[in-house]
């Protein structure tokens, strides 16, 4: 039994941690324009992995940061193993899109790494000078917009995809599938510091904005580096971004879910319908081993 009353994980709910093995620099040498055949799409997915590492940094410094502060008999000892496999599929995850990052910098893409860097400095500002709770309802509400990509990929927009080319297509499968099983550590991890519910919205709203900017700088970043950032792709990617079908109206269902009172991100399991889509890939990364 749950010492925590406010946590809500499925009883078959099992953390994995998954060790893929993939030469993405030779798969996007091959094909940088992985996803759909189309430069504006796989450029803004390659912008968006981008982020991922650091983010994925400052999801385990808070959590690191947080343990401390918190009563270890609040937490039951499944909640303690799910706080450990949740580090260790982000280390993972740091390790996947970082090989990413060095692949797209090792095709010409330099900036990235400036971009990083700046990154880098905005996440040891705020591990230096914000609260702990501040940052792990960060932590929180980030989770929530990185498993929106679950929810994406397997209600809205399948066809992202599914005419996606592999291994690139199992990198982001494999992670927006850890993301659905640890979609509530960090919440759950958050209602022991504070249960405001203003502190929690106003962090996915800033959450949101800044991932929005620094998205769409990188994205026009490698966009123009191949001599494409013209008239008709750039109305091209504000369609795939704010069209009828795009990627934020598509996502708006998930992603007001987190202003619900007394939402808990485990209303809702996707993880059958996530795993029916995908079962011929899932299978594969399955067998990639586990820690």
């Amino acid at each position: 039994m749950f010492k925590i009353p406010f946590r809500k994980a499925p009883a078959d709910l099992e953390l994995k941690v998954r060790h893929i093995d993939v030469d993405l620099r030779s798969a996007l040498t091959k094909n940088r324009y992985w996803c759909q055949q189309d430069a504006v799409t796989s450029h803004f997915f390659n912008a968006l992995q981008t982020v991922f590492p650091l983010g994925e940094r400052f999801f385990l410094d808070a959590v690191r940061d947080a343990m401390p502060l918190v009563e270890q008999e609040m937490l039951s000892d499944d909640f303690k193993q799910d706080i450990k496999r949740f580090m260790h599929q982000e280390g993972a995850h740091y390790q996947a899109h970082d090989d990413w990052n060095r692949a797209l910098i090792a095709l010409g893409y330099d900036k990235i790494e400036a971009f990083n860097q700046t990154q880098n400095k905005m996440r040891r500002f705020v591990k230096k000078h914000a609260p702990i709770t501040a940052r792990i309802w960060g932590a929180a509400s980030l989770e929530h917009l990185t498993a929106a990509l679950a929810y994406l990929f397997t209600y809205q927009r399948p066809d992202l995809m599914e005419q996606a080319e592999d291994p690139v297509k199992a990198v982001f499968l494999y992670h927006a599938l850890e993301e659905l099983e640890h979609k509530a550590v960090c919440y759950d991890l958050s209602l022991l510091f504070s249960k405001n519910y203003l502190l929690r919205v106003s962090t996915l709203i800033n959450g949101a904005l800044y991932l929005m900017f620094i998205v769409r700088r990188r994205h026009i970043y490698l966009l123009q580096q191949d001599g494409l950032w013209n008239w008709p792709n750039r109305l091209k990617a504000w369609r795939l971004i704010w069209g009828r079908r795009g990627l934020v109206p598509s996502s708006l269902v998930y992603f007001f879910r987190f202003f619900k009172p007394g939402f808990h991100p485990w209303d809702h399991d996707e993880r059958a319908d996530f795993h029916a889509r995908y079962q011929a890939v899932l299978g594969h990364l399955e067998s990639a081993g586990e820690v």
